[in-house]
């Protein structure tokens, strides 16, 4: 049957290449269930760490597959003799700006960029552009070059500053320093209010609860 085609499809239903790549490298589709494949150093650290596949528990054929073993590992044998292309030396370097720009719409990071056509033109470009499947309206397009001109002009008058007047970019220094420490002070003292309030509200809860379960026997 023919499809009629709607002219527009959302995000949700792009397959990305890392989806792809990521379901073609799941076991699981074979009726395998796989544990510990990752692990924490610590249960107050919510990271996980990825374990070396001799770490890991493989129960074999415990659901039905999704496709046969024979398949998955001719694929994964496909898979591995692809490997992906080194990028060129003069892109290995990345720039001294990456992860320190950020979005003035939607705070989300700003992306370094290199055109195989203007390869002496980087720049930076939102991540989460709308055109790349993203909400924000602009790319907020920025030359590399022009950031670090605007960078080295207010350098330049921060040292200005600072040799015609020593003493008052000092206490401007210490005042902003002053500023960043009482911040994170006040930011500190609602956290603990904030833990000693749950502290108080489990502890009452608590008694609550006691007291119930007294007048109950």
């Amino acid at each position: 049957l023919r499809r009629r085609y709607s002219g527009f499809c959302p995000s949700h239903c792009y397959d990305r290449h890392s989806t792809v790549s990521k379901i073609l490298a799941q076991q699981e589709y074979c009726g395998d269930i796989i544990n510990f494949k990752t692990c924490s150093k610590s249960f107050k650290n919510k990271t996980r760490y990825a374990n070396p596949e001799d770490k890991w528990m493989i129960f074999k054929d415990v659901h039905e597959p999704i496709i046969d073993r024979e398949t998955f590992e001719q694929v994964q044998k496909f898979i591995g003799k692809t490997r992906r292309r080194n990028p060129k030396p003069e892109n290995w370097e990345r720039n001294m700006f990456c992860d320190l720009l950020y979005c003035a719409d939607c705070g989300k990071k700003l992306w370094f960029n290199i055109k195989h056509d203007k390869e002496d033109i980087p720049f930076f470009m939102c991540g989460n552009y709308h055109g790349n499947r993203g909400t924000c309206s602009s790319t907020h397009y920025l030359r590399a070059d022009a950031i670090e001109q605007v960078v080295m002009l207010e350098l330049r008058r921060l040292s200005k500053c600072l040799c015609d007047d020593e003493e008052s970019f000092a206490t401007l220094l210490a005042n902003k320093t002053n500023a960043d420490i009482l911040k994170e002070k006040n930011t500190l003292r609602v956290n603990c209010k904030s833990v000693l309030f749950a502290v108080s509200r489990c502890r009452s809860c608590a008694l609550s609860a006691m007291r119930t379960m007294y007048r109950a026997n």
